[in-house]
Parts: C-alpha cells; sequence; structure tokens
C-alpha cells in the first residue's frame, strides 16, 4: 500500500506508452486494485475491520500525508477505470491492429460498446461509486494544510485533475513521437473518456471545468508530501454503510447508461426476433397416427 504513486505512475506510463514500457495488459490486476480499495473502504470508511485484526495494519497510515495520498492514489485508478483500461478504446471484436467496421463505429458511437464486458463494467462502476465515496470522507473528515501554513481545498479534486491534466498532455506529447500508447486511442478520444468520468463527482467535476485549462501540470504522482500536515474529525471514524445499490449508481457514468440502454434495446429486438420465428411456424397441430393393432 505505501508504493500506491508509484503504481498509479507506472499504470498511466503503461497507458501512454504501452509497447514502448511492457508488451502486455495485465487486466486480471485490475480486479486486483479494486479488491484493495474494497479492503480500504471496510477498515477506514465502514470500520468493520476490527483493531485486533492481523489484516488492519495493511491499510495505508492516513494520519501522515504519505498515507492518504496512498489512499488517494489507490482510489484515483480506480476511479479511473474505464479511461485507463485499453479495452474501452477498441470497438466490439476489434483487434489492436485492425480498423473497426462501419458497425462496429456506430455501436461504440451510439452505445458505447466496446471490448468490455457487462460484468467487467459493473465491476468498475461499483468500484468508481467506492473512490466517489473515498472522495467525499476525505473532504468531510480531513484536513490538509500545506508546507505554506494553507489549508488545501478539496483534496481528492485536485490530485485527480492534476494527474489527468498530466495524463493528457504525456499523450499528447507520445502521439507527435509516434509512440504507441493504448490501441485506437488518441487525445480526442482520451478526453471525451475523461470528460465522461469526471461527472461522477460534483464537487470534481466543478473543479475540472475551473481548472482544467489553468493547472499546468507534467508529473504523474502528488509529487513531494514534505511540509504537508493531516489532521481528522473523530465523526470520521464512527463508520458509514452505504447500500451497494446507492454505491454503483454513484460511479455509474453516462456512457454505462448508453451501454445499458442498447442492451436493453438489442434484447428487445431478440425477443422480438424470436416471436417473429415462432409466428412463422405452422400454428396447425400435428396430425396424431393410430398405431398398429389398437
Amino acid at each position: 500500500m505505501d508504493l500506491m504513486q508509484r503504481s498509479v505512475q507506472s499504470l498511466l506510463h503503461s497507458f501512454a506508452l504501452s509497447n514502448f514500457i511492457t508488451n502486455i495488459t495485465h487486466h486480471p490486476s485490475r480486479a486486483l486494485l479494486r479488491r484493495m480499495l474494497m479492503f480500504c473502504y471496510m477498515g477506514l470508511i465502514e470500520n468493520v475491520i476490527h483493531v485486533s485484526d492481523p489484516f488492519r495494519h495493511h491499510l495505508p497510515d492516513i494520519k501522515t500525508m504519505d498515507g492518504v495520498v496512498n489512499l488517494l492514489s489507490l482510489a484515483a485508478v480506480n476511479f479511473l477505470g474505464n479511461v485507463l483500461d485499453f479495452r474501452t478504446y477498441s470497438a466490439p471484436n476489434q483487434g489492436e491492429e485492425e480498423d473497426a467496421s462501419d458497425e462496429q463505429i456506430k455501436l461504440l458511437g451510439k452505445y458505447d460498446r466496446c471490448n468490455l464486458t457487462g460484468d467487467e463494467r459493473s465491476a468498475m462502476c461499483y468500484a468508481r461509486g467506492v473512490a466517489v465515496a473515498t472522495f467525499e470522507w476525505i473532504c468531510c473528515h480531513c484536513t490538509v494544510t500545506g508546507p505554506d501554513g494553507q489549508a488545501v481545498h478539496d483534496l481528492p479534486s485536485l490530485y485527480i485533475t492534476k494527474l489527468l491534466k498530466a495524463l493528457l498532455r504525456y499523450k499528447a506529447i507520445a502521439m507527435q513521437k509516434r509512440l504507441v500508447g493504448a490501441p485506437h486511442c488518441n487525445t480526442t478520444a482520451l478526453r471525451k473518456q475523461i470528460t465522461n468520468v469526471v461527472q461522477c463527482d460534483g464537487p470534481l467535476s466543478s473543479f475540472w471545468e475551473k481548472e482544467k485549462d489553468g493547472i499546468v501540470e507534467s508529473s504523474l504522482s502528488f509529487g513531494q508530501t514534505d511540509g504537508y500536515s493531516v489532521s481528522w474529525s473523530a465523526a470520521g471514524f464512527k463508520g458509514v454503510r452505504l447500500p451497494d445499490k446507492v454505491i454503483h449508481s454513484m460511479g455509474t457514468t453516462g456512457f454505462n447508461k448508453k451501454w445499458r440502454s442498447g442492451e436493453e434495446y438489442r434484447l428487445l429486438r431478440e425477443v422480438s426476433l424470436a416471436s417473429s420465428d415462432m409466428k412463422q411456424e405452422d400454428p396447425r397441430p400435428l396430425k396424431r397416427f393410430k398405431s398398429h393393432g389398437s
């Protein structure tokens, strides 16, 4: 957990440069990151992991700035689940080296049908909802003071905005140098996904609209934490349990809703076609033949 900042840096580097850095994408690792966030959520926000539990020491030390940033980094990478997943930018069944057909382009544009499975989308929505709840918890109960003695307002939104600005800049430079990143992803597609996902968090959405053209960022990490101090309100550790349905809804983006409407339309079409096929069958009852000897 102490190296989450570096893990986020590695994921962002791999997204922008892909095969230049590594020759494989570990999709199953995203499930591990989701479980790690859920562990932190249960231990810190729901407060259901007892102090005597031998695994509790794996939680980040949020009494320090490093611990808070590591928690934010874990939440950030889950919040950006769709954005950082290579499959988001490929149409259904589109290979890395293949151009999308007109039908694939239509499905991707109209219903956001990409190479992500429905189960993976749902898992990302839930993890994003947990990330949003984590951001809200930090904003409500954590006071961060910078080296200049001034309180840092809305640390989660500041951190996410800096990451996204740096990622966009990094991606643009990579494209200028013809370095390949996530297949079929360019700065336009990346910005489109970012605009989609930030809408899930009201404060972040407002912060992004206000600061996206003002902040110039080149670092894929928070940076030095020396000189920062952290304090927490006692109310933050009373334990809060949100219904799973609420968490899932908090993490559902506009593109996820488009995909869901597309799936509903597809199922209706399949039912309609099946009903039509049944009507075309001969409705007359089969003639019964008498058996010999009866």
